[in-house]
């Protein structure tokens, strides 16, 4: 479905863009930004300082750059403020000549971080793409086995800091220590679940929310 005006013109978007979409499996938030560059004017400056805020927020950065002209300041200047950050970098175009080589940015970033060529025309390289976005999110569907498949990250890591205080409060029954610290580590756990059915809602949760999805006011 068409979310907002699309043209060929630099500086066409300015707000976030929201959507949810379902890649193997799993549940992502999407927010698209305005590109980064020289803003011509107040409202598209407005909307660049977004990009930087929304950067800080999110579980991915998914940087897309064009592979037929030459990397600007800007592209490279959103590299390096992000290359220790978890980022997917999507070289768009790869239909048409390469304007430069992979190397120039591939030293900027830490080895494991992911370089993906794809060109969005012809669909080339989408499902590595896919793959990619997906392994750097932690997320990896499993086959039908009948056990239950986490599609949120934040539940995810939610469950996960839940298993660990349950690990704890057995390591120290085991140990023989007190109640007092078994009952606390149990009460953690607890508190972790309740923030995945909405019982329990710290500023940290509403702050994720807030990022993840459009509020209209």
């Amino acid at each position: 479905k068409k979310k907002a005006i699309v043209t060929d013109m630099p500086g066409t978007t300015r707000d976030l863009i929201v959507d949810e979409v379902v890649v193997h499996g799993t549940v992502l938030n999407l927010v698209d930004t305005a590109g980064i560059r020289q803003p011509k004017d107040a409202i598209e400056e407005e909307g660049i300082s977004l990009v930087w805020e929304n950067l800080a927020n999110a579980d991915l950065a998914l940087i897309v750059l064009d592979g037929s002209i030459p990397l600007s300041p800007e592209d490279e200047e959103v590299i390096s403020k992000n290359k220790n950050v978890n980022i997917v970098i999507a070289i768009n175009k790869s239909d048409l000549p390469a304007s430069w080589d992979i190397k120039k940015i591939a030293h900027m970033i830490e080895p494991e971080k992911k370089i993906i060529k794809i060109s969005a025309k012809f669909g080339a390289g989408l499902e590595e793409l896919k793959k990619a976005i997906i392994d750097s999110c932690g997320a990896h569907p499993r086959p039908d086995t009948g056990s239950v498949m986490i599609t949120n990250l934040r539940h995810k890591q939610s469950l996960e800091k839940a298993r660990k205080n349950i690990v704890a409060a057995k390591e120290a029954i085991a140990r023989g220590e007190s109640p007092e610290i078994t009952a606390f580590e149990l009460r953690e756990a607890i508190d972790n679940l309740d923030e995945i059915t909405g019982k329990k809602i710290n500023d940290e949760v509403l702050d994720k929310i807030f990022s993840s999805f459009c509020i209209g006011k």
